[in-house]
């Protein structure tokens, strides 16, 4: 298996998403909240790294992803 997949900001964004709403609800998290939130990380991320700024993934203790 190749770790390519999380070089991508795309997939890396619906992971850390996926993840973050998992250990939010403590089971499985609800796939319609977790695609929503994972573009809207995934926007967010790229006006960053417009604006010249490195990707910083998805910030766990200042959410503004929802």
């Amino acid at each position: 298996m190749s770790d390519d997949i999380l070089d991508d900001l795309f997939h890396f964004c619906g992971l850390a998403t996926y993840i973050q709403q998992a250990r939010g609800r403590q089971g499985w998290p609800g796939s319609e909240a977790t695609r929503r939130r994972a573009f809207a990380l995934y926007e967010r991320e790229l006006r960053m790294k417009s604006y010249g700024f490195a990707a910083g993934g998805c910030d766990f203790q200042h959410d503004d992803c929802a």
